[in-house]
């Protein structure tokens, strides 16, 4: 009898699991990797140039894409802690933390590399090699190596 029981309550989270993770995940995401917040209010990013960052408004976002700050001008405009490792982690968070291991996930096209501002290390040989191994992955073109490789090294 205690196997039976063992055996159903198993199957019966086994069978809703995918519904706890799909209760945390994004959600529908716009083109720019956010959506509306139907909990807490607002507007935030997943992914994308803005990845993890939070919005009055979906409008408020628009209007700093169109003023052309980048994530980081957010973060340090609000006075966030824009250290190597929070940048770093906010720059990787498309294919990190639990997505990367549940297999059902919904992933998104967007990846916040490549299609936006890639904050990197500090020091002209970590940035450079930041940069390069970016570009060795594919993850950026010929043309935004040679762009970002020319804005590290400045008029050295």
């Amino acid at each position: 009898m205690l196997k039976q029981f063992s055996i159903a309550v198993l199957v019966l989270v086994w069978a809703s699991l995918p519904t706890l993770v799909a209760a945390h995940t994004a959600g529908s995401q716009d083109r720019y990797g956010c959506h509306d917040d139907r909990n807490k209010g607002g507007y935030h990013c997943h992914t994308g140039d803005y990845s993890g960052l939070k919005f009055g408004s979906k409008r408020e976002m628009i209007n700093a894409r169109e003023e052309g700050l980048t994530a980081l001008d957010i973060r340090k405009a609000r006075g966030e802690d824009v250290s190597e490792e929070t940048s770093l982690s906010n720059a990787a968070n498309a294919e990190s933390g639990w997505r990367r291991w549940v297999p059902f996930a919904r992933r998104s096209e967007q990846q916040g590399v490549g299609n936006g501002e890639v904050i990197i290390p500090r020091g002209l040989e970590q940035r450079l090699a930041v940069v390069k191994d970016l570009h060795e992955k594919g993850l950026i073109t010929d043309e935004e190596y040679d762009t970002k490789r020319r804005e590290i090294l400045g008029d050295l």
